[in-house]
């Protein structure tokens, strides 16, 4: 019995990890916390308490299912991003749009290089990255979103920390 005790605690990390992946293994990860923590609190309460307890539990597991269900994030995988070793990047320049008054992020700004073929368009968050073909040390930009007066800049390349900020029509 000891040997499979000691298999499970050795195994615990990577059994945490793997269902941290996934929403239905957080929901599942949830369910086994909470219920040791109420046992631990309540195992010489009352059986009104304990089943009060319980009721309360299973309410919250329900709707966090209900809630991860219904935005379709059941069962969703979160892949780990893979990072680039800086010297194998192509050259190019990453950052974020913002508002110029409130700071909050811009998604969906085009952003494309003058004269040039590049573009793209920033993410959910305001994030965007370009690349380029070796030897380009400066580009032109052009950023645009409705709503927004567009914006020019001249920006030395690579960079990869830069903020443009787009000023509200």
């Amino acid at each position: 019995m000891t040997q499979v005790y000691d298999k499970a605690v050795e195994r615990l990390p990577a059994s945490i990890a793997e269902a941290a992946k996934s929403t239905l293994g957080l929901l599942a990860l949830m369910v086994i916390l909470l219920s040791a923590l109420a046992f631990v609190f309540f195992r010489n309460a009352g059986e009104r308490v304990r089943t009060s307890v319980f009721a309360a539990m299973l309410a919250g597991v329900v709707a966090f299912g209900v809630v991860a269900t219904k935005t379709g994030r059941a069962g969703t995988e979160v892949a780990p991003k893979e990072v680039t070793p800086k010297e194998s990047r192509p050259p190019g320049i990453a950052g974020t749009v913002v508002d110029q008054q409130t700071n909050h992020s811009i998604p969906q700004a085009r952003i494309s290089v003058v004269g040039g073929r590049e573009t793209g368009t920033s993410d959910d968050t305001g994030n965007f990255s370009l690349s380029f073909a070796g030897g380009v040390q400066s580009v032109r930009l052009h950023v645009e979103k409705a709503g927004y007066h567009p914006a020019d800049l001249s920006v030395a390349a690579p960079a990869q920390s830069l903020i443009i900020q787009l000023k509200k029509d």
